[in-house]
């Protein structure tokens, strides 16, 4: 880590390393195998896009301890299905999926870093995915508050600006990406209150959601 950089500053660049490299297994797999024994990317991938998306955002309205309601759902997927439909495959890409903190392994000694779990499956955000996936969940796992909030949105802006992303599309994913955080949060099934004060959380997951950046 450079001079000057911060924990989360490092694990970000971790991430989006391994983020990057990942792409090269992926496209060496389909080199090799083809696309035959993937699933499909635009079919899938919308399936699975909209599924999840009614399904974690049914547990953050009846939750009633975020201020989200079926209206701020129905606009996020509404926005979704059109650029689906304007975008198709190219709105989609193969991921790892969960490049996630509780997944990355750095050696002590060597600093050699390893990521746990090996899968191709489709998501949206086409370039950009596993990096806000790695994002929200450090999200989730370090304490919340506008520093905090303030660094994300950077590293996102950063890496859209960096690669020529479009930054309303991405705020778009990120949005639905930070409704899976709060069904990790607020699902009984799942439980998990990450780090720091619950409703302070909740506070600015409420802000990425509601794209107020």
């Amino acid at each position: 880590m450079e001079k000057g950089g911060t924990d989360r500053d490092y694990a970000v660049q971790v991430c989006k390393q391994i983020a990057f490299d990942y792409q090269h297994v992926i496209a060496e797999f389909i080199e090799e195998y083809g696309c035959d024994k993937l699933e499909n990317l635009l079919e899938d991938g919308r399936k699975w896009t909209l599924k999840v998306l009614k399904k974690w955002g049914k547990t953050l309205v009846e939750s009633n301890q975020i201020n989200i309601d079926i209206n701020d759902l129905v606009k996020i997927e509404k926005e979704l299905r059109e650029i689906i439909k304007q975008k198709g495959s190219n709105f989609f890409g193969y991921f790892e999926g969960n490049i996630i903190g509780d997944h990355i392994f750095i050696e002590k000694e060597t600093k050699d870093v390893y990521l746990a779990g090996m899968r191709i499956v489709p998501r949206i955000g086409k370039g950009y995915y596993d990096f806000l996936r790695s994002l929200d969940w450090m999200f989730l796992k370090t304490p919340s508050n506008q520093e905090q909030f303030n660094q994300i949105v950077e590293y996102m802006k950063g890496y859209c600006n960096e690669h020529n992303f479009d930054w309303e599309e991405m705020k778009l994913v990120a949005a639905t990406r930070f409704i899976g955080i709060g069904w990790d949060m607020l699902d009984a099934s799942r439980g998990d209150l990450g780090a720091g004060d619950k409703m302070e959380k909740l506070k600015y997951l409420e802000k990425f959601i509601k794209r107020d950046y």
